[in-house]
């Protein structure tokens, strides 16, 4: 039997090769470390995309400092695209809620990264 789980274990990584994720403790702008998720994933297309994770255990109090937080993780993570010549990324920013019936669940604010021409990455919130 564990012959047999490590087996699929393995074809699993084996089938998961291209495939790369890691977690990294960045800084934001007013000084606070968090911790980030760092994934690359092929789409349908075949196109390798960058995919960061953030969970944050705060409400957001403003759009400005969603975004600003935002594009502190961006800079401190677009040297793996640059790395791996990647040229477009999806950061999805979660924060902490309640519903009604005060359940903690996690929303979610999604911005795009995408590299110009010129080099330089532009990040945009998804409306």
């Amino acid at each position: 039997m564990i012959r047999f789980l490590a087996l699929i274990v393995a074809f699993s990584l084996l089938a998961n090769c291209d495939s790369f994720q890691y977690q990294k403790t960045v800084e934001l702008d007013h000084g606070k470390k968090v911790l980030v998720s760092v994934e690359t994933r092929v789409t349908d297309s075949g196109e390798t995309i960058l995919v960061v994770d953030y969970a944050s255990e705060e409400s957001p109090l403003k759009e400005k400092k969603v975004e600003k937080d935002v594009l502190a993780i961006w800079n401190q993570v677009r040297s793996e695209a640059d790395e791996r010549e990647i040229v477009e990324a999806v950061i999805n920013y979660r924060y902490r809620t309640r519903d009604e019936s005060g359940t903690k669940r996690y929303e979610g604010i999604l911005f795009t990264a995408d590299k110009k021409e010129t080099g330089d990455w532009s990040v945009r919130k998804v409306e």
